[in-house]
């Protein structure tokens, strides 16, 4: 369960401070879905192989959750915390999400990089991108 709290811990802090270097302004939806591949979905600036391991990681500790309901409550706080991070991306982008969009657009993230690292795909990034941007104004609208 340490594990489990120290990988996910460092995800967040990761995350955090990526976050503090994002200006606030308006993205259009290319632009908004690469950012946030590279925020979510790639992570650390190591290289391919390394990101790639982290990537694996994270999702070894989200199979972990499934089957040890003491880890999946780590997990789901972790997850919890990630999630409000996420908004705040997308508010600093100019755009809006509700909970249930939020879902889903993580879902995309997370189906889509665990489909692209089973199929050995040399750019599960690219696949992420490619799946975020034909909804990504539908599930994070620009506001107003």
């Amino acid at each position: 369960m340490l594990a489990v709290e120290f990988g996910g811990r460092a995800e967040i802090d990761l995350l955090k401070r990526q976050l503090e270097v994002v200006s606030r302004r308006r993205r259009n939806a290319d632009t908004f879905s690469s950012l946030l591949v590279e925020w979510l979905a790639q992570g650390s600036d190591a290289e391919p192989s390394a990101q790639r391991a982290e990537l694996v990681a994270r999702y070894e500790r989200f199979v972990a959750s499934v089957r040890r309901p003491e880890i999946r409550r780590v997990t789901g706080r972790l997850r919890a915390e990630r999630n409000a991070l996420v908004v705040e991306l997308i508010d600093r982008c100019g755009r809006e999400v509700s909970a249930s969009s939020l879902k889903t657009l993580v879902a995309i993230v997370d189906g889509t990089l665990l489909s692209s690292l089973l199929a050995e795909e040399r750019d599960p990034f690219a696949a992420v991108r490619d799946a975020l941007f034909p909804v990504v104004d539908v599930l994070a609208p620009t506001k107003g």
